[in-house]
């Protein structure tokens, strides 16, 4: 549970819409390859 703990301290020090819109903008790509007639 330490590592864990650190891991949170670690993320809550950076801004928490960071690594959401990382998510996020990986999705994005991954459904551009899926589904391209959509998003054009």
């Amino acid at each position: 549970t330490l590592a864990l703990t650190k891991s949170n301290q670690h993320y809550s020090s950076l801004p928490p819409v960071q690594p959401r819109q990382f998510e996020i903008s990986k999705n994005d790509e991954e459904n551009r390859h899926l589904v391209p007639q959509n998003k054009a």
